[in-house]
C-alpha cells in the first residue's frame, strides 16, 4: 500500500534504519517495504496505488470530466491533438515528480519514462520522433539535467523513438510556472521558444514529452512552433496533469 503522507516522517525514519543494518536491501521509494525480485524502485502495491488520470478529457487529459472534451477545448481547440498523462498530479506522484525536478533522482525519471512507453506505446501510432520540453540554458546548468529529456530519453529505450532535443530551444529565462495563475502562466510562456531549423520536412508527427502538464500553457507554446514549421501532428506525453 502506497506510504500515507501524514505518516511520511516516520517511514523515512524506518527506512534509514533499515538501511543502516541491511545496506544491501532494496527497499520502496514510497513505503519502505523490501522490494522483490521483478520490483523496480517501487512495490508493487505503491505502483497499483499510484492515481492513474482515468476518465479524463480525450484531448487535453484534463481529469474528472468522464472522457468527454472540456469546456475549454470545446470553446477553443489546441494546436497539439491531445495529451496524454499517465497520473494524477497528486499524492505520491507529486513526490516523486519532486524528486527527480529538485533531488537528482534521474531513476525516478527512467521509472517513469518506462511506465508512460508501456502505456502510451499501444494507444498512438508511433510518432517520427521525441522533443522533451527544454529547460533554458542558466536553469539546465543550475540543475544539471532536464527531467523531462531524462523521461524522454526512457521512454525512447523501450519504444526505439528517436529523441530530438536540439530542434527546439528556450530562449527566455522564465519565473517558475508554480508561482502563477493560468493566465500568468500563459503570458510567462509566450515568445520563449525558438527553432533551430524554421522548417523539419522530416518530423510529420512528433510527442513533446513533459512531467506535469497544468493549464498546458507551455505545450500549447511549443505545438504552435511546430506547427508553424511544418509538423502536421502535435501530442503530448506527461507523466502527471494536474489542476491548477
Amino acid at each position: 500500500m502506497a506510504v500515507n503522507q501524514y505518516i511520511d516522517i516516520k517511514v523515512n525514519k524506518r527506512a534509514k534504519f533499515r538501511r543502516l543494518f541491511n545496506p544491501g536491501v532494496q527497499l520502496c521509494l514510497l513505503c519502505d517495504s523490501v522490494l522483490g525480485v521483478s520490483d523496480k524502485l517501487l512495490c508493487c502495491a505503491c505502483v497499483s496505488d499510484l492515481p492513474e488520470n482515468r476518465d479524463a478529457c480525450p484531448i487535453c487529459a484534463l481529469p474528472d470530466t468522464y472522457k468527454q472534451p472540456c469546456v475549454s477545448c470545446i470553446n477553443r481547440a489546441p494546436p497539439y491533438t491531445r495529451v496524454l498523462a499517465l497520473y494524477r498530479y497528486e499524492y505520491p506522484v507529486n513526490r516523486l515528480i519532486q524528486y527527480i525536478k529538485f533531488h537528482s533522482r534521474l531513476d525516478v525519471a527512467r521509472f517513469m519514462g518506462q511506465q508512460m512507453a508501456r502505456r502510451f506505446g499501444n494507444n498512438c501510432n508511433p510518432p517520427d520522433c521525441l522533443i522533451p520540453v527544454p529547460l533554458h540554458a542558466g536553469r539546465l546548468a543550475e540543475r544539471g539535467y532536464n527531467q523531462a529529456q531524462e523521461i524522454a530519453l526512457s521512454i525512447s529505450g523501450l519504444l526505439k523513438i528517436a529523441v530530438v532535443s536540439k530542434n527546439v530551444r528556450r530562449i527566455i529565462a522564465t519565473r517558475t510556472q508554480t508561482e502563477l495563475s493560468a493566465k500568468q502562466r500563459k503570458h510567462n510562456v509566450h515568445g520563449v521558444f525558438t527553432l533551430a531549423r524554421p522548417v523539419m520536412p522530416e518530423y510529420r508527427h512528433v510527442v513533446i514529452v513533459d512531467d506535469v502538464v497544468t493549464t498546458g500553457a507551455t505545450v500549447t507554446e511549443m505545438a504552435k512552433l511546430l506547427k508553424v514549421s511544418g509538423v502536421a501532428r502535435v501530442d503530448v506525453w506527461a507523466c502527471a496533469r494536474a489542476i491548477l
